[in-house]
């Protein structure tokens, strides 16, 4: 498998990228997923998964299943 590469970004900088979490692509477990805008060229669609407050092994789970690569490609394309 290649490797992915996964950049970073504050708080404040997915607030702007989802233009304050408006499109809300669904929601699951741990929490709901925002469609997002990165400013490059080409443009970048994203989807940002934001977290609910985590409940005692919520933070293992949500590892578990970030490894697993269930959440890294969505379920249907960015219409």
């Amino acid at each position: 498998m290649p490797a992915i590469y996964l950049p970073s970004f504050t708080y404040g900088g997915l607030e702007k990228a989802t233009n304050g979490f408006e499109e809300q692509l669904g929601s699951g477990a741990f929490g709901t997923v925002y469609k997002g805008d990165v400013p490059s060229e080409p443009r970048k669609l994203i989807a940002v998964k934001k977290l609910n407050k985590t409940e005692s092994n919520g933070d293992q789970e949500f590892q578990a299943e970030f490894a697993a690569g269930g959440d890294l490609l969505p379920k249907e394309p960015f219409s």
